[in-house]
């Protein structure tokens, strides 16, 4: 038998139509030369063999053990190929008649070619115009494969990348030919190895070509030859999967890592991703406006850092964090330990509490967009986004940059666990874990829990008590340095928390069984309850504007649960977690504001599910436009207070440090302070404390406080409230200092 002058070589899965297809067209049309037919079946057809046999040519079959992808099953079928030309065809492709003797014509005619494909054609014999390419390079995928291209298709990268500067009905050269449809010399096959065989799907031609290239050979498009491709733009999850990794494979493997990753990064970009990317934009200037001119080192900031300071002094690491509003008890130190090593870093500048703060408040706008995207859809996300970035609410407590603001970003990471959790019935210890951290910054976060048990006992999954054992000590986990701190010190904390948790617990069951004293605290808890929601939209400055935010969000979250069995269960179980956590918050009685911090983003979210998915498109419209007005008419009110805030800036601060640091010459002071707040211990001055500590000379006394057993030399009065008269303090000299009145009494 004479040895085949062409090898033609499938690829199969899962074909098996579309296969017989192409072999019966090939026979039909013929060639004029001997050939082989390979098929490589990589699905495993049970009937592959039989279809096969109904042809009178040989075809030859090899099945492949494992799916290793189209690369792979194309070197399996070369390697028991004999011809000296290799023909690869996709399943979905029918010949014309003399399309295959063209190629291997202008082959045997041209040695400086390697490569040759016809023009694809589809059904209706219309030419496709993604026939070949240039050589793909990151600027070109950056402009061909991504929404560049979406939306100006006729950028001239994209068009110079896909050659429509070509005469698609002349010969033409390519860099890159479509991997349906190529025939190749088979000694340059071998010689560049073949198809590289980590790509599974996609990308491998452009791969090859470039190989091919690099060896000096010619790829040339023949428009004489041409072959019906059925082609069929069939997208699902696991066919993005390959062509994202077989895309970032190819950039990584011929322009490194950083390239791959900038272009991947931009090609997946959607509209929605834009759209998001201006929203971030546009929350990060509105949370760093004017940020370094405002800047103002508030005494309880003061006071977390001087904690941060002391403990680095010590060479310790902190067991417990910030204060809570009870002297005996205080948060875990997970603050400290995210925050304190980039204070150390910058030198202990206090300005990067703010910036830190404000970066963790634009963190959150992320992670909105990235969890509700991943449970919602885009269209929520990007929406819900806007609110988030623009809500009074949030946007005031950024600024503040406090500790218990990180529970706003750490509650994204719960949701995502939680939703999760309901999903797969796995990492209910992370989901508890993640509660955990969330007490680190606050307690008010400690609802979470039996509103998440609450949930799950509502979705009928059941715990053992191993199950609870395990939540227990997730919970714990977290919060452990601060139990090994209270067991340092004979367990006041615990003893004390014992006493006044069922206090507290009682005191609400009283509230609701005998209606008497206590029943205005828990009145008053939904009138902030009331207040919160209004928050969310609007400032406290507009009276009208505040209650007519209230009346939305509680219309939208009232809608919710109305038309709760139509909401998805995603959209259900937000709702239970938000409303079971917001009726544990009322319960408080005066619930301050930043204990709703944590739930915010859960509301925000569920007023803008209510927006897309409860009302007819009109009202949708009507209620956004309502909203956004809202919003944006507090932004202005927002810039503007913010240009015209009244109050000692950090600059100034720094300038009454400074003088009193070179003013006492090195001499012991005790610093008092006049001012709002001033009933608070230290006379509320940390943050003055914290900047003379800077400056070289930390005062020994600090109002009622005593740092040091030193005896004070020199006593100061900071004054900083404008309405103080110093008739009292006429025997003591009196300086200005940037603005601020400083007084001065020697000891």
């Amino acid at each position: 038998m004479k040895k085949p002058d062409l090898s033609i070589i499938y690829v199969n899965y899962n074909s098996l139509t579309d296969l017989s297809q192409s072999i019966r067209s090939l026979i039909k049309y013929g060639f004029k030369k001997n050939l082989e037919i390979i098929v490589v079946d990589n699905g495993h057809s049970k009937e592959i063999k039989k279809i096969l046999s109904q042809f009178h040519t040989k075809v030859k079959l090899i099945r492949s053990k494992i799916n290793g992808g189209y690369g792979a099953g194309n070197n399996l079928g070369a390697l028991i190929s004999v011809g000296k030309y290799l023909l690869f065809l996709n399943p979905d492709t029918e010949m014309k008649k003399g399309s295959i003797d063209v190629l291997y014509n202008f082959l045997e005619k041209n040695d400086d070619v390697a490569i040759v494909a016809p023009n694809l054609v589809d059904t209706r014999g219309i030419v496709f115009k993604q026939l070949g390419s240039r050589k793909l390079t990151p600027l070109r995928g950056i402009f061909s494969l991504s929404i560049i291209n979406r939306l100006f298709s006729g950028n001239p990268i994209a068009k110079n990348y896909n050659l429509l500067d070509k005469d698609f009905n002349k010969v033409r050269e390519a860099d890159v030919v479509p991997g349906s449809a190529f025939m190749i010399r088979a000694s340059v096959f071998k010689k560049v190895g073949g198809f590289d065989k980590r790509f599974f799907m996609y990308f491998e031609e452009s791969d090859l070509c470039l190989r091919v290239k690099q060896l000096g050979y010619k790829i040339v498009i023949i428009p004489t030859s041409e072959i019906v491709h059925k082609w069929s733009d069939r997208q699902n999850k696991k066919l993005k999967k390959y062509f994202y990794k077989s895309r970032f494979y190819y950039f990584k493997k011929h322009f490194g890592v950083v390239a791959a990753s900038f272009v991947e990064f931009i090609c997946r970009l959607t509209k929605y991703d834009l759209v998001f990317i201006l929203i971030f934009a546009l929350g990060a200037y509105l949370r760093f406006y004017m940020s370094n001119k405002l800047f103002y080192l508030d005494s309880e900031v003061a006071d977390n850092l001087l904690d941060i300071k002391n403990a680095y002094l010590s060479n310790s690491i902190p067991l417990i964090g910030p204060p809570t509003s009870h002297p005996w008890l205080n948060f875990g130190p997970l603050f400290y330990w995210i925050y304190g090593p980039i204070l150390i870093f910058f030198k202990f500048n206090p300005a990067t509490h703010m910036y830190f703060g404000l970066l963790v408040s634009c963190l959150a706008i992320f992670l909105n967009y990235f969890v509700v995207k991943r449970f919602w859809g885009s269209k929520i996300a990007v929406l819900s986004s806007l609110i988030i970035s623009l809500s009074p609410f949030l946007l005031g407590y950024a600024y503040l940059g406090r500790f218990y603001t990180y529970t706003v970003t750490f509650s994204y990471l719960t949701l995502f666990l939680l939703l999760k959790f309901l999903d797969t019935k796995k990492g209910l210890f992370w989901l508890f874990f993640s509660v955990g951290l969330l007490l680190n910054f606050h307690y008010s976060t400690l609802v979470l829990a039996p509103a998440i048990l609450l949930l799950i006992t509502l979705r009928k999954i059941k715990l053992s008590f191993k199950d609870l054992f395990i939540l227990l000590i997730a919970v714990l986990l977290p919060l452990s340095p601060l139990f090994i701190y209270d067991a340092q010190n004979h367990f006041v904390m615990l003893q004390k928390l014992f006493l006044w948790f069922p206090y507290r617990v009682l005191s609400v069951f009283w509230v609701i069984n005998a209606g008497n004293v206590p029943q205005d605290a828990l009145v008053s808890g939904y009138q902030m309850f009331f207040g919160f929601v209004g928050n969310l939209l609007s400032f406290e400055d507009v009276k009208t504007l505040h209650i007519l935010a209230a009346l939305t969000v509680f219309t939208l979250l009232l809608f919710t649960l109305i038309k709760f069995t139509k909401l998805g269960k995603y959209s259900q179980n937000l709702i239970i977690i938000s409303g079971s956590s917001l009726f544990l918050l009322t319960l408080h009685g005066e619930t301050p504001n930043h204990y709703f911090l944590f739930i915010s983003p859960f509301i925000l979210i569920l007023i803008t599910v209510a927006l897309v998915r409860l009302f007819p498109r009109r009202i949708s419209l009507f209620l956004l436009l309502l909203i956004c007005s809202v919003l944006f008419f507090n932004i202005v009110l927002y810039l503007k207070l913010r240009q015209n805030k009244v109050i000692t800036t950090y600059f100034q601060q720094k300038q009454v440090a400074t003088f009193l640091v070179n003013d006492s010459n090195s001499k012991a002071i005790w610093l008092r302070r006049i001012g709002e707040n001033d009933q608070f211990d230290g006379d509320f001055a940390q943050n003055y404390d914290y900047l003379l500590w800077m400056f070289g000379n930390e005062p020994v006394r600090l109002g009622n406080l005593t740092n040091s057993q030193k005896n004070p030399q020199v006593e100061y009065i900071i004054v900083e409230d404008k309405s103080f008269e110093d008739k009292a303090f006429v025997s003591m000299q009196k300086y200005s200092v940037s603005g601020v009145t400083i007084l001065k009494k020697n000891l």
